[in-house]
């Protein structure tokens, strides 16, 4: 189960629950309150319910009279995010997606031991991750990464007096954080550091940068760790995964073993795209097939060669793998309705089994059908759907 955001033309949108949570559906939890698990804090008041209204769905809105408590602003609140927008029409087509006010919170994931208590008729909801997007792209941020990095961010404060403003309003934040009452104080107290440092941008990464931090670059949010139903996050969390870089030697063997077993040739389309004089690397990928940040796992029948519009179309399950009747077959998944006609028809022309010429010819470095297999399982394609 997700917290999704809806938008409806160039208006407004509204937050609502999305999903199941084991046999808990969305829509039996008309009525429920919403509260926020923060690591270290505890549970935290929202000030919002489960109220279906005319809609018949489970959207999110305030359950106190005269209170406008909202879920996004909240969530980027508690992680210092820039403060997003809600109507469509205001947001921004920059880089980066993090921009004061210019763009969504359209997704927030739990985990997966979130708590569903049923006598209290209350979801808490131990945070996973968040999706921020504006009209160009989408970022994913990780919540337990993040929260520490503002956790560091208000220990700061007690050994940097010599920042002023800044630390002062940090000081307010982590105190709003601890009365667990987001939709009032921490709400303020984000608004503040906001203004504060509106003109650079997202402010954790400037604080960090303020205080000589290095936060972890490549945060990593494991497959166990996403609800069965989020089909959407395991596929973007196991494409994350593969473009991790802090990878070791064994992963350029890795990558030159596949090119080689399958003779520089995409395994979907037949493309060959050999090194050339004076060019070490032929044009072709050795993709993993099972993420290698997740799993470690740099063995040749992990691998398939792919050119780049084919990686990207696997990385992104618009095109799956499957080992049938011992046959490598390449089938098209339902987010292939998302594209035009011209590009399904590129796309589809390399469904099918691929030929056996096509394979490298010592089978002990084709595809292990038990990683084919976990991948597929993993990223749920039954349920894939736009």
């Amino acid at each position: 189960m997700h917290i999704g955001f809806r938008t409806s033309g160039g208006g407004r949108g509204e937050f609502e629950l999305v999903g199941r949570h084991g046999n808990t559906a969305a829509a039996e939890l008309a009525g429920w309150s919403l509260q926020w698990d923060i690591p270290g804090i505890g549970e935290c008041e929202t000030g919002i319910w489960a109220n279906p209204g005319d809609s018949g769905k489970p959207r999110l809105r305030s359950k106190i009279p005269n209170e406008r408590p909202q879920v996004g602003l909240q969530m980027a609140a508690i992680l210092l995010l820039p403060l997003p927008v809600r109507e469509r029409k205001s947001l921004g087509a920059t880089e980066p997606v993090l921009r004061y006010q210019s763009y969504f919170l359209t997704r927030i994931g739990f985990k997966r031991d979130s708590i569903f208590d049923e006598t209290g008729k209350r979801i808490v909801v131990k945070p996973s991750y968040i999706w921020a997007e504006n009209r160009i792209g989408r970022e994913i941020i990780y919540f337990d990464h993040r929260w520490e990095r503002v956790q560091k961010l208000h220990d700061i404060y007690m050994v940097q007096q010599q920042f002023g403003d800044v630390l002062s309003v940090l000081q307010k934040h982590q105190d709003s954080l601890q009365k667990r009452n987001v939709f009032r104080s921490t709400v303020s107290q984000a608004e503040k550091v906001n203004k504060v440092l509106q003109e650079m941008g997202d402010a954790v990464p400037v604080l960090e940068k303020m205080f000589g931090m290095t936060p972890e670059e490549f945060p990593i949010l494991e497959i166990e760790e996403i609800e069965e139903d989020d089909v959407e996050m395991r596929i973007a969390s196991t494409s994350i995964m593969r473009m991790a870089r802090a990878r070791p030697q064994s992963a350029r063997n890795f990558s030159v073993a596949v090119r080689d077993a399958w003779r520089h040739a995409c395994a979907f389309c037949g493309l060959e795209l050999p090194g050339c004089i004076g060019r070490l690397d032929s044009g072709v990928d050795g993709a993993h097939i099972l993420p290698w940040a997740e799993h470690g796992i740099d063995d040749i029948r992990n691998g398939i060669c792919l050119c780049k519009l084919h990686h990207w179309a696997f990385d992104q399950a618009i095109l799956t793998l499957h080992f049938e009747d011992q046959k490598y077959v390449v089938k098209p998944s339902p987010l292939m309705g998302a594209y035009d006609v011209a590009t399904q028809t590129e796309l589809m022309s390399v469904t099918g089994p691929i030929p056996e010429g096509r394979l490298p010819s010592r089978r002990h470095e084709r595809p292990n059908p038990h990683y084919i297999n976990e991948l597929n399982s993993a990223i749920d394609v039954a349920k894939l759907k736009l």
